[in-house]
């Protein structure tokens, strides 16, 4: 599973992050009061582009095409394989790669109780 960790940094020192699962799977971001992620960028107007997990990666959907990245070139789609920056007028997304860690109660499902006391149990974790 992965995940991605998106910080926008606006030209007026505002910072926004925001953490994406993979199960998510598809995320609007823009300015719009109905994208998922909103954006304080007063030159983004509506929904800007769409974040989307399938096929086990990551792509950026650039919706506004007045708006070109360097990196999507005439593109409109991004496959989000390393850290990538996007540029817009007044801000920058920086997005990067999280690991991600099994959660502590799917661990537990796999685990033994070892040694348990009364009123208490002490779990030993195999993976």
């Amino acid at each position: 599973m992965q995940n991605l960790l998106i910080e926008q940094r606006g030209s007026n020192g505002l910072i926004k992050k925001w953490k994406l699962r993979s199960e998510q799977g598809t995320l609007t971001f823009g300015k719009s009061k109905h994208a998922d992620l909103r954006t304080a960028d007063a030159s983004i107007r509506g929904i800007q582009g769409v974040f989307e997990f399938r096929n086990g990666k990551w792509y950026y959907i650039n919706l506004d095409l007045n708006t070109v990245h360097e990196d999507m070139g005439k593109s409109t789609e991004l496959c989000l394989t390393k850290d990538t920056e996007l540029r817009f007028q007044e801000s920058v997304l920086q997005i990067s790669f999280l690991e991600s860690r099994s959660p502590l109660f799917s661990s537990l499902d796999h685990s033994e109780v070892a040694h348990a006391g009364p009123g208490r149990s002490a779990y030993q974790m195999f993976r």
